[in-house]
């Protein structure tokens, strides 16, 4: 379960990457109206990601210790 989260939330950080690149190569506006809210969408992304990965770890490691 943890790991189909992270991985959905990774696909979400690329496809706002992607966003973003575009938006800068064409100057075209998509879905942010400025870079710095573009930032802080990536930014907080970043984090649920290595937060979700974190735990997914921590229960890898709790799961085995009970074997």
């Amino acid at each position: 379960m943890c790991l189909k989260i992270s991985i959905f939330l990774t696909l979400c950080l690329v496809i706002f990457t992607l966003l973003g690149v575009i938006e800068q190569v064409f100057n075209i506006q998509i879905l942010f109206e400025n870079l710095k809210q573009f930032r802080l969408v990536a930014a907080l992304l970043v984090s649920i990601i290595l937060v979700t990965i974190t735990f997914n770890l921590v229960d890898i490691n709790l799961n085995t210790q009970k074997d």
